[in-house]
């Protein structure tokens, strides 16, 4: 058993506990097994095999027929499978599999979370663990509880956020992503539109118009223009 902790292994354990009927108990972190466990044998066949073909000198028509991985355990007439060993035997393939094998579990998506499931997270998230311990420490929190809230509404996601609150968290590359030059500009006097010219078309300006300018915007203005023909 994995001696990790995540986040994800205790909130469904908590809402096991929680929720599921009364006629289950629910044990968390339980143990399989005491006992250290070992295959018999663990055979594999070399890929890539360059060798001249070999059939062994043993069991030669077993061979073609193992897959890339086996498990193997000895039993004889003397001595069958007992009571829960073929359970046992199928736990080590399934054990090596965890261990060397990949395997992608797409777990279930919803376009929204239900409202109850909203309600539950709020009032554990942040709470200690049975061992006292913040639960925002543990492992993969903070990639469950952003995928939480990307699971939830645009609308709820910004509720309580103030435009500015908002506007300060963006960069101001993202502020004006994926507007058009009209909306980047909707709202801006004159004057202060010319200040997001680019320098080059600022440097076509003629003096007088320039010199028409407000006197703060005057100044950056002819500052850039004086940079740009210093770096042509």
């Amino acid at each position: 058993m994995s001696t990790r902790r995540t986040a994800w292994h205790y909130f469904l354990g908590l809402l096991l506990t929680e929720k599921a009927p009364r006629s289950f108990e629910i044990i968390a972190e339980a143990p399989v097994t005491l006992a250290l466990q070992h295959m018999d044998w663990l055979i594999l066949r070399r890929r890539p095999w360059s060798g001249p073909p070999d059939r062994g000198e043993t069991l030669v028509a077993l061979w073609p027929h193992l897959p890339r991985v086996t498990i193997g355990e000895y039993k004889s007439d003397s001595r069958q499978y007992r009571r829960g060993e073929v359970h046992r035997l199928l736990g080590y393939g399934h054990q090596y599999a965890a261990e060397h094998v990949d395997y992608i579990a797409l777990f279930a998506h919803r376009s929204r979370v239900p409202d109850g499931a909203h309600s539950w997270w709020y009032a554990r998230d942040g709470t200690p663990t049975e061992d006292g311990m913040d639960v925002r420490q543990l492992e993969e929190f903070k990639a469950m509880q952003q995928r939480y809230l990307s699971s939830l509404p645009i609308e709820d996601r910004l509720a309580g956020l103030d435009a500015d609150a908002i506007a300060k968290a963006l960069s101001p590359e993202q502020r004006l992503a994926g507007l058009d030059p009209e909306q980047r500009l909707a709202g801006l006097a004159e004057a202060d539109a010319v200040l997001a010219m680019p320098d080059a078309v600022l440097a076509g300006l003629t003096d007088a118009f320039v010199d028409a300018l407000p006197a703060d915007i005057r100044t950056r203005v002819r500052a850039r223009r004086a940079a740009h023909a210093a770096a042509r």
